[in-house]
């Protein structure tokens, strides 16, 4: 992503990684909203000389490389990054859908709906 405080885009289940080495004096937070609290489920923190922290201590680091692993049942949500001491450098992280989900689900609805076709039946599910 490019520009300052791009949305960001993942599917639950997934693990993002961020490059803290580019922000000098920008503590990483990430929240479960702008100034809210801190989420801390999912995080590992890499330091440049390999120490190693999770959840909580993870959180406002300035160096190295934040991992998250999206939790599953985070899907639909909206969480967001955010500098600890400025907080205008906020963007917002929208957990969707797995694509292989969605497939998998879109062929067992229209598996379904063919069957109840032929028997005389009809439905549609929306997926989304």
């Amino acid at each position: 992503y490019t520009g300052n405080n791009p949305s960001i885009y993942v599917s639950g289940g997934e693990t993002i990684a961020f490059n803290l080495n580019v922000i000098t004096g920008h503590p990483f937070m990430i929240r479960v909203s702008s100034g809210g609290s801190n989420y801390n489920t999912g995080l590992t923190h890499v330091a440049n000389n390999g120490t190693v922290t999770t959840q909580s201590s993870a959180q406002g680091q300035v160096a190295g490389t934040l991992y998250w692993k999206v939790p599953f049942d985070l899907i639909g949500s909206t969480y967001v990054y955010q500098c600890s001491n400025h907080a205008g450098m906020v963007g917002s992280i929208v957990i969707q859908q797995p694509a292989s989900f969605v497939a998998a689900n879109t062929q067992l609805a229209f598996n379904a709906a063919n069957s109840a076709a032929s028997d005389g039946l009809a439905f549609a599910i929306a997926l989304g």
